[in-house]
């Protein structure tokens, strides 16, 4: 196979990686959508001005775990705090595919922090390639019902 056969190949493969990441973030937002309850409940309390509401804050939403080598697993804890006044909930964490997992608290009291482990599989076809895993923390937050973390390596050549 010709160097530009395998470029446009690894150009294809990125493309759908992109793709398949906004369609798993377009599902997460959507799935908050399809609770009318939930969403009037969330609705209800953020229009009460004296009603506490959870503030998801994270340390750091992007990690670069730098070169790893393939056919391994990369992960990192990602420190969620609640800045808010009543207690966050995270309903789950969404992975952008199937190659992450992602362990998770299921509550975080106000003025506490919690601990997101994010785990990436990192296939042998990705060698010599970057890689951009994300993920989204759904949570109670009215403000960021939301949230993306991303997980960057260089998976080095074999």
């Amino acid at each position: 196979m010709s160097i530009h056969a395998i470029s446009r190949q690894h150009s294809l493969a990125r493309r759908l990686s992109a793709i398949a990441s906004a369609i798993v973030v377009a599902i997460s937002l959507a799935s908050l959508a399809i609770s009318p309850a939930a969403a009037q409940d969330a609705q209800d309390e953020a229009a009460s001005e004296n009603a506490p509401a959870p503030v998801i804050e994270i340390d750091a939403p992007e990690y670069n775990a730098g070169e790893a080598t393939p056919g391994t697993t990369i992960a990192h804890d990602f420190i969620v705090r609640n800045t808010g006044a009543a207690p966050l909930l995270i309903s789950d964490v969404v992975p952008g595919c199937g190659c992450s997992v992602a362990t998770f608290p299921s509550t975080v009291h106000p003025g506490d922090e919690g601990v997101i482990t994010l785990s990436v599989d990192l296939y042998r076809e990705w060698a010599g390639h970057d890689v951009n895993k994300m993920a989204v923390i759904l949570s109670n937050d009215p403000a960021s019902p939301a949230t993306k973390i991303t997980m960057r390596a260089k998976v080095l050549a074999q």
